[in-house]
């Protein structure tokens, strides 16, 4: 049987035909990762794939990216916060359509306002003035409490810095729902 993963190891990465491979040579450390190290890892794992996807290639982006596969790239990172925030929201007891309600809200203020900017942003990408102005043209009870929930959520799972999702939490708190 092998070693227990993951392991540490030390790699030359090279690119090649668009990819990353390693020079063949690994050398592996003697360290073994408790249970609480490999879940940090998993969540970081997480959270990269959620932010802006793993790089599995050392080429440099095309800086005149198709604006169609920006906005592709972004909805698949969206989707898939949005799923995490479902299954929160489930593990908060919250009924199904509830849960529905929440997502839908704020899956429509990620396209209908942060995909529609020149440069299409993500939910992790967005910002306090972006929360204002849209609840300020879209914004009810449910959009406001969506948006308290979703918020709270990103803090709690530390899928936002805390100086960025702070301002928008103490902003969505003084909004009378």
């Amino acid at each position: 049987m092998g070693p227990v993963l993951p392991l540490l190891v030390q790699a030359v990465l090279l690119p090649f035909e668009g990819q990353i491979t390693y020079d063949s040579l690994l050398q592996p450390y003697t360290v073994t990762f408790g249970a609480n190290i490999r879940h940090r890892l998993n969540e970081t794992y997480r959270t990269i794939q959620e932010r802006e996807g793993i790089t599995t290639t050392l080429e440099p982006a095309n800086a005149l990216a198709n604006l169609d596969e920006v906005r592709s790239a972004v909805l698949t990172r969206n989707a898939k916060t949005l799923n995490a925030f479902r299954r929160d929201l489930a593990r908060r007891g919250l009924s199904t359509n509830m849960i529905e309600q929440h997502a839908s809200n704020i899956e429509n203020f990620a396209q209908t306002w942060l995909l529609a900017q020149d440069a299409p942003r993500g939910l992790f990408d967005m910002t306090l003035e972006d929360v204002q102005t849209y609840l300020d043209s879209a914004g009810n009870k449910a959009n406001t409490t969506s948006f308290k929930r979703f918020v709270r959520f990103l803090i709690e799972t530390g899928r936002m810095d805390y100086e960025q999702a702070a301002p928008m939490r103490d902003f969505l708190q003084h909004i009378r729902a």
